[in-house]
């Protein structure tokens, strides 16, 4: 492009980080302001701060935020949400609660609502998110249903089973809402945590719809945990139905092993090798000294594999 403006620069941010380059967002933003002299807008900001949350990057968003605050005058929500998600992520939810509480809003709308519901579900705090869930409420704030996802995965993260089966069966009841895939995961995943599977797999049977394969999966992974085989191999024969080249019946062999049985465990990786099905690796990182490093475990085990080969 011969002329860029905020836009044109904004667009292509927002790009990288919904294509998970979080990274080349940040360098990009960077090039903006540096090698440009372009000035961001409130879109900019927003995406700046979603690849500080997928990174992290406390330090980074410290910095987008002191910018933040000498540039916007003007209050947004949806900026206010984007500065909660960004320090709930990196660890700070005392920070997060300040910003909902008195940060750049004074009124506070579902975005800002939901964003910090949504904060304390990531963290685990059950009881605080159910607090705030009942404070809204009170003000006269009809929850959604992005509401309900965060308030079922606060109560499965906290282990608050009957509370999350609560909210669940309001949630049915209330026609106004229309339910979703993200809420019938968030009730397998309460149940299986809970090692209730078996009434998990009763509600997902009642259901009459197709269930997607994000379901099957939560399923499958609390049957891993509890090492159910029965409601494991079901789990795993559907989410195979519906996703064949996910490698998830990983997790049925490992109940097959965990409980002794290597003779079905053998099959089921002999079958996931011949359909070219592996398991994905994990990742994650951390911060030392400003710097980001790859988790030890993950180097551990490419020593291992230097040393086999």
């Amino acid at each position: 492009m011969p002329q860029k403006n905020v836009i044109s620069w904004t667009t292509t941010i927002t790009g990288y980080v919904e294509d998970g380059q979080n990274e080349k967002a940040l360098m990009f933003f960077s090039k903006m302001l540096v090698d440009n002299g372009v000035k961001p807008n409130q879109g900019t900001f927003v995406s700046v701060l979603s690849a500080c949350s997928n990174l992290a990057g406390f330090s980074e968003g410290q910095q987008i935020h002191q910018m933040i605050s000498k540039t916007v005058h003007q209050e947004c929500a949806f900026l206010v949400s984007a500065l909660i998600n960004m320090y709930s992520k990196c660890g700070e939810l005392v920070t997060a609660r300040k910003m909902f509480e008195d940060g750049l809003t004074i009124h506070r709308d579902m975005v800002s609502w939901n964003g910090m519901i949504a904060a304390y579900a990531h963290h685990g705090c059950g009881i605080e998110a159910i607090n705030l869930f009942n404070e809204m409420r009170k003000l006269g704030c009809k929850p959604d249903d992005v509401t309900y996802v965060g308030l079922l995965s606060a109560c499965s993260h906290a282990g608050l089973v009957e509370e999350g089966l609560k909210y669940f069966n309001e949630l049915l009841r209330d026609g106004s809402i229309q339910m979703r895939e993200d809420h019938y995961t968030c009730l397998v995943d309460l149940c299986g945590r809970a090692g209730r599977l078996k009434e998990a797999f009763i509600v997902l049977e009642k259901l009459g719809t197709k269930i997607s394969a994000s379901v099957w999966g939560a399923l499958l992974a609390g049957c891993n945990v509890h090492g159910n085989m029965d409601i494991g191999k079901l789990a795993a024969e559907k989410l195979l139905e519906e996703k064949p080249e996910k490698a998830g019946t990983y997790l049925l062999c490992n109940i097959y092993a965990s409980s002794g049985k290597w003779r079905e465990a053998t099959k089921i990786r002999m079958k996931m090798k011949e359909k070219g099905l592996k398991k994905q690796p994990g990742c994650s990182w951390i911060e030392v000294g400003n710097k980001m490093l790859l988790n030890c475990m993950i180097w551990g085990a490419l020593v291992t594999s230097s040393e086999r080969r």
